[in-house]
């Protein structure tokens, strides 16, 4: 009697755990912490606040399919509190600790923010079901500038907010250096003119942040980051550039760029001249201009990077000797008209390699003067109107011929896969051969006549590829 009393309350338990839940399920927790700030005896007021992942954003789920481009999803990289709304939220008492209880399990952003203090870095959260501590986070005075000059060696260090009110120098033969973690807010229409040595060397858990000093986040509301010719050749690792209208200006010196994510740029993100350029594995998104433009640059390395949303052009290369473009994403580029993902003008040897251009108007546009040096091979094009443009310019008169070989335009290109324009101006042959053109296209290749006796170059299309090849787009 005894084991059938038994088994009928297994019976009933698991019928309890079936229809109503049981207490061992993970349904939730509470989140615990401690906010600490400097020179403060009470710690009260601060503003605690649970916030969404974030990692379901676009442009993530393209990088996790593709390990080579730009980095993983990182709340470090991309999470700015003023674009988001909180699921949760409450405030410190005077020892500095706060509680949030009943937060359904998940994975969260946790960040503390308090006045003339900024906030803290973004702090992953994961509940399965128990509590969890964020720790003990440490909140310090805002330092602010108005009009700055920086005539001896600084430090920005880790943690801290830093304001410019007005323009802020640093001067021939002086370093400022930007510790990981550290946090740059500048004012309207403000800028960073580097005479000198700017240090900004980020980790993957430690972003540096350029943003606006706003409680909104929008392109355009500051200027840039200027580096002059008297500077010292910039290297930026782990950085986020946001709300800027031009991001950086370095046409003296060039400089590289590595895993930095540019975000709500009005203008442009990077405006690069000179020798020594790489940017690599780097995110540019939502940006209302270009997002990376190299003028009179010797063998410029663009390689990669993600560029998503780009109203302009992704990258563009002018007057260049040299240089690669390769192993890049771009996604909705050139969304304002005629613009390209890719933009080649007056440029000798420059190689666009093993590209994937999606959901774009054009996908590589190239001005007057590039001759047979430069190469278009291996890109992968879909959803496009126009794959690639050929076309002269009448105010850069001369014309273009590169070499496009073995890539594969497929996937509703829904006007031409090669259009080649401005005939009076462009009298060249173009050597076109081993490409797979988009079967849903009756006229792969169109010559844009204006008058019947003058003639369009002749382009080489045979042989044609009978479909996509293996080599192209992105190689990981």
């Amino acid at each position: 009697m005894k084991k059938q009393s038994t088994l009928w309350n297994i019976a009933l338990a698991a019928f309890v755990c079936l229809f109503a839940g049981c207490a061992s399920e993970e349904t939730g927790g509470r989140v615990s912490g401690r906010v600490m700030l400097e020179g403060r005896s009470s710690h009260a007021g601060t503003t605690v606040e649970l916030y969404g992942s974030g990692s379901d954003e676009p442009i993530w789920p393209i990088i996790a399919g593709r390990s080579c481009l730009a980095f993983p999803y990182s709340a470090q990289a991309h999470f700015d509190w003023r674009m988001h709304q909180p699921l949760h939220s409450t405030t410190t008492d005077g020892a500095g600790d706060f509680a949030i209880s009943d937060v359904p399990s998940g994975d969260y952003i946790l960040c503390a923010r308090h006045d003339s203090f900024g906030w803290s870095s973004p702090v992953p959260v994961s509940i399965q079901g128990g509590d969890v501590s964020a720790g003990e986070i440490s909140l310090y005075h805002e330092t602010s500038y108005n009009f700055k000059y920086f005539q001896e060696d600084t430090v920005f260090e880790e943690g801290h907010h830093y304001i410019f009110e007005g323009l802020v120098f640093v001067e021939d033969g002086v370093t400022l250096t930007i510790e990981p973690g550290a946090v740059i807010r500048l004012a309207q229409e403000q800028m960073l003119i580097v005479e000198g040595t700017l240090l900004a060397q980020g980790t993957p858990e430690k972003w540096i942040v350029w943003t606006s000093n706003s409680d909104t986040l929008l392109s355009s509301q500051w200027n840039n980051i200027e580096f002059r010719a008297t500077a010292q050749r910039p290297h930026l690792t782990y950085n986020r550039i946001e709300g800027t209208y031009q991001g950086i200006n370095s046409t003296y010196v060039g400089g590289e760029f590595d895993h930095c994510f540019f975000r709500k740029a009005g203008a442009s993100c990077l405006n690069l001249s000179g020798t020594n350029i790489r940017v690599t594995n780097s995110v540019f998104y939502e940006v209302g201009g270009t997002g990376v433009t190299v003028n009179t640059a010797v063998d410029p390395k663009i390689d990669h990077n993600v560029l998503y949303d780009i109203i302009t052009y992704g990258v563009e290369a002018f007057d260049c000797d040299g240089g690669i473009i390769y192993n890049n994403w771009f996604v909705r580029c050139g969304s304002a008209g005629s613009e390209a993902s890719i933009h080649v003008l007056l440029s000798n040897d420059v190689h666009i390699l093993h590209n994937e251009i999606l959901d774009c108007k054009y996908g590589i546009n190239v001005g007057s003067q590039c001759n047979e040096t430069n190469l278009i091979q291996a890109n992968y094009f879909a959803d496009i109107s126009t794959g690639i443009f050929i076309g002269v310019t009448q105010d850069n008169i001369g014309p273009s011929y590169p070499t496009i070989r073995y890539n594969c335009l497929s996937g509703a290109s829904h006007r031409y896969c090669l259009h080649v324009s401005s005939c009076d101006w462009n009298d060249h042959d173009i050597q076109a051969p081993s490409n797979y053109w988009d079967s849903e296209v009756a006229n792969p290749v169109w010559d844009y006549i204006d008058d019947p006796d003058t003639p369009c170059p002749h382009v080489f299309i045979t042989p044609e590829l009978p479909s996509c090849p293996d080599s192209a787009g992105v190689e990981c």
